[in-house]
């Protein structure tokens, strides 16, 4: 009868002679990310700058408070970026058309990927950035929706989208908005 030490021998001599066919170098990396992204929810949070500890901390930071930066903003709408985290913001937007690699896997699919572009331009950049999946390919869409998101965010990161080339020849249209636009390959390089 085989020991379970002469078994593990066997079984690594016969993996080096017989490799799975198909096998992925990266494999482990999956496995790895497949556990942090179940374990967390995904690798993406939203958090408070301030505490809210008391009544008065919340009066402060919500109602009745609150409406002293409004009518700052509407007597002079650039405000919006002292006021606001509009000055330190980022929608990255996709429609999922051309993601990583991976092709057209569509928004939910998107979103792990999105969620990763976001932690990297607040770890690395110091920007906070928020994953924005549409549920649409349609170009006239997506400009519409972005155009509508502008209002809360310093930029848009148009991201991993076969409709990049002819969102670009319709920038004019978006850049009307407040915001501005950046638009990226799916490799990064800019249009």
């Amino acid at each position: 009868m085989d020991s379970g030490k002469d078994l593990k021998k066997d079984y690594v001599e016969d993996l080096k002679k017989h490799p799975e066919k198909n096998s992925d170098p990266h494999t482990s990396l999956y496995q790895e990310s497949i556990a942090v992204h179940r374990r967390f929810g995904g690798v993406l949070e939203v958090a408070s700058k301030v505490r809210l500890q008391t009544i008065h901390d919340l009066s402060v930071a919500y109602t009745p408070g609150v409406a002293e930066p409004c009518r700052k903003i509407i007597e002079d709408p650039e405000l919006v970026y002292l006021y606001t985290l509009k000055r330190n913001t980022i929608a990255v937007v996709t429609d999922g058309s051309a993601v990583l690699g991976l092709g057209n896997i569509g928004p939910y699919a998107a979103l792990p990927v999105m969620e990763g572009k976001a932690i990297i331009f607040k770890e690395f950049a110091g920007i906070a950035a928020f994953p924005v999946c549409l549920d649409t390919q349609e170009t006239e869409e997506v400009i519409k929706t972005v155009k509508h998101l502008a209002p809360a965010f310093g930029g848009i990161n148009l991201e991993d989208s076969v409709h990049l080339v002819a969102l670009k020849s319709k920038t004019d249209y978006v850049k009307n908005s407040i915001c501005q636009l950046c638009m990226t390959t799916s490799t990064g390089q800019p249009l």
